[in-house]
C-alpha cells in the first residue's frame, strides 16, 4: 500500500513539473527582459540617448527600446534579435560576441540556416565614418584610373581611324517579318509559362523578408532600399516583413500597397483563385 502511494505521488509530481515546464518564447523573453535591462542601466550611466546608439548601430531607435523593454513580440526573428544585441552591446563597451550569445535561438533553425544575410554582415562589420572616408577615397582612385584608360584608348582608335582606309559599306539586311503563325504562338506560351500567383516587392525602407512559395522557402533576408524583386507561386505565397512599413506589396497586376505600419512585423498570404495541380 505504502509503495502504490508513493508511486502516485511520484506521478503527480511528474505531472507537476510537466505543466511547469517554460516554452522557448517564454524564456526568450524572460531573457531579453534581463538583457535588456542591464543594456539600459549601461547606456544611462553612460548619459547617451538611444538616438546616439542607433546611429552607431544603424539599428531603429523603437527597436533599441523594446530590447531595453523587453518587448520580444516587436522585434524580428531571435537570429536577428540576437544581432541586434551584439551591436548594442559593442556600443556601449562590452563584449557583444559573449554578452549576446547568452540569448537563445532555436537550434534546429540555425542548424538549417545555410545562406549569409545582410543583417549577419552588419553584425560583424560597424559603418563608421573612417569607412565612408576610405570607400570615397578609393572611388576617386578607381574613377581617375578608369577615366585615363578610357581617354588613351579613344585617342588610340582615332590614330588607327585615321591611318586606315575606309571600309567598303555593307548594304543592311532587311529582316523577314515573323510569320502569322509565329505571331499567334507567342502570346499562347507566355500565358502557359505564367503563374497564377504573383508578387512584386518594392523596397521604400531596409527590411529583412522572408517569402515563402507554395510550402518552400524562396527568400529569407534583408533587402534595401530601392530594391525591386518579384516572386511567383502555384498555389500559395507568404510575405513576412519586419519593418512593414517600408514595404510596398504588388499582388498580380494590382496596385502597389504598404504592407503595414513602421517598425511592425506584418504577414499576408495570397492564395491562387485558380491553382495549378
Amino acid at each position: 500500500m505504502k509503495q502504490s502511494k508513493q508511486s502516485k505521488n511520484n506521478q503527480s509530481k511528474n505531472k507537476h513539473s510537466k505543466n511547469k515546464q517554460i516554452s522557448p518564447d517564454q524564456e526568450r523573453a524572460a531573457k531579453l527582459a534581463s538583457m535588456g535591462a542591464e543594456l539600459r542601466r549601461l547606456r544611462l550611466e553612460q548619459s547617451r540617448t538611444l538616438q546616439e546608439i542607433s546611429a552607431e548601430t544603424m539599428i531603429r531607435s523603437s527597436q533599441l527600446e523594446a530590447i531595453e523593454e523587453g518587448r520580444l513580440e516587436k522585434l524580428p526573428e531571435p537570429i536577428y534579435v540576437r544581432g541586434f544585441l551584439l551591436r548594442f552591446a559593442n556600443a556601449l563597451g562590452l563584449d557583444g560576441y559573449a554578452f549576446s550569445s547568452d540569448f537563445p535561438i532555436d537550434k534546429e533553425k540555425k542548424r538549417d540556416r545555410k545562406r549569409f544575410y545582410w543583417g549577419d554582415l552588419l553584425a560583424l562589420f560597424q559603418l563608421r565614418s573612417i569607412h565612408l572616408y576610405i570607400l570615397y577615397v578609393l572611388l576617386i582612385i578607381f574613377s581617375v584610373r578608369g577615366l585615363s584608360q578610357h581617354l588613351s584608348r579613344a585617342g588610340v582608335q582615332t590614330n588607327n581611324l585615321e591611318t586606315s582606309r575606309e571600309p567598303t559599306a555593307i548594304p543592311p539586311q532587311k529582316k523577314e517579318p515573323p510569320r502569322r503563325e509565329e505571331l499567334a504562338l507567342t502570346p499562347r506560351a507566355n500565358a502557359a509559362t505564367a503563374k497564377p500567383v504573383r508578387v512584386g516587392l518594392t523596397l521604400k525602407e531596409t527590411s529583412w523578408v522572408r517569402i515563402v512559395a507554395d510550402g518552400k522557402t524562396e527568400f529569407e533576408g534583408t533587402l534595401l532600399p530601392g530594391t525591386q524583386r518579384t516572386w511567383e507561386a502555384d498555389r500559395q505565397l507568404v510575405v513576412r516583413a519586419g519593418n512593414a512599413g517600408g514595404v510596398l506589396v504588388k499582388v498580380n497586376n494590382g496596385q502597389a500597397k504598404q504592407m503595414g505600419d513602421p517598425d511592425t512585423v506584418e504577414e499576408i498570404t495570397i492564395t491562387a483563385s485558380n491553382p495549378r495541380s
